[in-house]
């Protein structure tokens, strides 16, 4: 395992958007496959980029108004 092709929950949530709760909370529902090691979530940068690419783009806008 080359651990520079893993994220950290920090790293993850930052390269992702959203938050690192969200992110814990995605990988204990299989939506985001990850590996534990000890209490240190690990994610394959693969596995981060193909969950923010099936992200839905339909919403709100973020960045606040535009105006």
């Amino acid at each position: 395992m080359d651990i520079s092709e893993y994220l950290t929950v920090a790293q993850c949530a930052e390269f992702i958007g959203i938050t690192q709760g969200r992110v814990r909370q995605i990988l204990r529902s299989k939506e985001l496959i990850g590996v534990k090691m000890g209490k240190t979530w690990l994610i394959h940068t693969e596995q981060a980029r193909k969950y923010k690419d099936d992200l839905p783009t339909t919403g709100r806008p973020r960045g606040g108004n535009p105006y």
